[in-house]
């Protein structure tokens, strides 16, 4: 996950699919988006995203299933 900063001037609203969330963010704001979603946003829009270094939050993952059984003895 990496931060961004946005530089434009009014808000912009998009989708990161790969951390499967809407991005909403104003002027001057920061964002936590995925890494891949950060190299698109500053390649689509040379100037307007300033990254802000890598995010120590982690990744949404799904949780496992904690519900399994033990192996039954044969």
């Amino acid at each position: 996950m990496t931060r961004l900063r946005y530089l434009g001037r009014a808000t912009y609203r998009g989708y990161d699919p790969w951390a499967r969330r809407l991005i909403v963010v104003g002027p001057g704001g920061l964002v936590v988006v995925s890494d891949e979603k950060a190299r698109e946003l500053q390649a689509t829009f040379p100037g307007l995203w300033q990254w802000a270094g890598h995010s120590r939050r982690r990744h949404h993952r799904p949780a496992r299933n904690k519900m399994t059984r033990p192996e039954e003895d044969k």
